[in-house]
């Protein structure tokens, strides 16, 4: 069984302008800002159901953010210290594994992506924490995925792992990129490095240990595809996981 987590905040305008400036680094073309969130978290959520009908679902957000949602998915609103989309998502994955941790694995997603197959295969390797990997730079370490073991265990070491990541923020000599790309950017200067000089046949052969997590990698064109928007709910063959 898999706990699916997925965090979603309503922006301000402020955080939207902020985010922008942060795109604007890497990207040119305009944020897709959807006028029915809604219905995009119900496509996730069905997707999840369909090939995992057992599974739980969580979804993370901010204490004033207001979304109607099938009642079935339970809803845990946690404190945002700050505006930074990017850095309050993934304070909100630890806040989650401390004080809520399931007895089950764990698959964070992004609430924009769409499930197309039973994914309990990925925990079969022994690792704590596993990442998508994908072949799309600037940003090739893409965090609208990442798994976690269902044990004790791996929750403790993924806490430190996260807390380890969330001080990295620090280290942005501008703060956009607390709003967004920030998680990107950080597992890129310390795993790309990894992948250049080791060049794995397959992404699946690199298993590592960091700050005492095993980290296994998924392929991020099967588990973390990035879609065209105008393939918004279409089936995209040969994908697991699609990212909109």
């Amino acid at each position: 069984m898999i706990t699916f987590v997925t965090h979603y905040i309503e922006l301000t305008p402020l955080a939207l302008k902020k985010i922008g400036v942060a795109r604007g680094s890497y990207v040119r073309q305009k944020m897709f800002m959807p006028k029915n969130p809604e219905k995009i978290l119900d496509t996730l959520y069905r997707s999840i159901k369909k090939f995992h009908p057992k599974s739980d679902l969580i979804l993370l957000t901010d204490a004033t953010t207001k979304i109607a949602i099938d009642p079935s998915i339970k809803v845990i609103r946690i404190p945002m210290e700050t505006e930074c989309t990017d850095y309050e998502s993934l304070k909100a994955k630890i806040y989650y594994l401390k004080h809520f941790p399931p007895k089950t694995h764990i698959i964070f997603l992004e609430w924009d992506m769409l499930l197309q197959d039973n994914l309990s295969h990925i925990f079969e390797s022994n690792q704590d924490v596993y990442l998508t990997v994908r072949n799309l730079y600037p940003m090739p370490f893409n965090d609208g995925f990442i798994a976690v073991r269902g044990s004790q265990a791996s929750f403790a070491h993924t806490r430190i792992f996260f807390d380890f990541l969330l001080k990295h923020y620090n280290n942005f000599t501008t703060k956009k990129y607390w709003y967004w790309y920030g998680l990107q950017l950080i597992l890129k200067k310390i795993f790309l490095p990894v992948f250049l000089n080791t060049r794995p046949k397959k992404i699946s052969d690199l298993t590592m240990e960091y700050k005492g997590v095993k980290i296994g990698f998924l392929d991020g064109k099967i588990y973390n595809y990035n879609s065209p928007l105008r393939l918004m709910g279409k089936f995209c063959e040969g994908k697991k996981a699609v990212h909109f």
